[in-house]
């Protein structure tokens, strides 16, 4: 059986006059190819589905992602699931107050002060992404976790799947600086515990936009956990594998961007295809 994983990433949409949001036909075709032999099809999005994280343009979002499913489902009536991890730009940092900022810039030289107020301070400002995509659940799905990881396991014809998502944004600032990333990775070190036939991270920021006290520990974490990492961000799309000595094997997927500054001139995305009979 195969599972295919439309990729999209940095779509930055402000309203529904985006170009974009005229173009889920076009995008859905470019799965066609892949659906004859598909189980499922799963739309990821690593990150800056909206502009600046209001409501009006997760509306906007999703009649694009309306119009995505319904295309592919007109071509083949198979199971479609979204899974979406916030980027930067779904956040509402309008909701960002001063207590917020130096917070956030004390744990930073200070991790050990990381706990759970400081994380519920850190996603405030990510209130309107969380309810848009608790709107985009699917009733074949289980989701567990917490705001900083969520755990979403899929059953598919006798193979379990799971998708990670993992906010790296929660402590995103609206002047965003490479090394300025902070994760809690003890909080999570038992997650990579359990067995799947495939198992895929998706996050925004790659890995080189974490501090230096959180990179090793949680580039470690990630690639132990994954078969397979999504990110997004730099807006310069890519694919690879890394092997390691400590955390195996794993794949890596960097994402395009759908809709940047200059609108759609360099409007790209990933078409994925799993083989869970074949381990491809």
């Amino acid at each position: 059986m195969t599972v295919v994983v439309l990729h999209l990433s940095d779509i930055h949409i402000r309203s529904k006059q985006d170009p974009i949001i005229a173009n889920g036909q076009l995008i859905a075709a470019c799965v066609y190819q892949e659906l004859p032999e598909a189980s499922a099809v799963f739309i990821v999005v690593s990150g800056d589905i909206a502009y600046s994280g209001k409501h009006e343009e997760y509306e906007a979002a999703e009649g694009l992602f309306n119009q995505i499913k319904a295309t592919i489902v007109a071509e083949k009536n198979v199971p479609i699931h979204f899974v979406l991890a916030p980027g930067n730009h779904d956040c509402d940092f309008s909701l960002s107050g001063k207590p917020r900022l130096l917070t956030l810039n004390a744990v930073r030289d200070d991790p050990k002060q990381l706990d759970d107020e400081v994380i519920k301070l850190g996603v405030s400002v990510q209130v309107e992404f969380e309810s848009f995509a608790a709107r985009l659940h699917s009733e074949d799905e289980t989701r567990t976790g917490d705001p900083l990881w969520k755990k979403h396991r899929f059953s598919i014809e006798g193979k379990e799947i799971v998708f990670d998502t993992i906010n790296v944004a929660w402590c995103s600032n609206i002047k965003e600086e490479a090394g300025s990333l902070i994760f809690p990775v003890d909080r999570y070190k038992d997650f990579g515990n359990e067995s799947t036939d495939l198992r895929v991270s998706i996050l925004h920021h790659p890995l080189n936009w974490f501090r230096q006290s959180t990179y090793h520990s949680f580039r470690q974490l990630v690639r132990r956990v994954a078969n397979v990492v999504v990110s997004g961000h730099e807006h310069v799309g890519g694919a690879g594998e890394d092997a390691n000595t400590d955390t195996g094997h794993s794949a890596y997927i960097e994402g395009c961007v759908l809709q940047g500054e200059r609108n759609l001139a360099e409007s790209s995305f990933n078409v994925v295809v799993f083989n869970l009979d074949e381990g491809t």
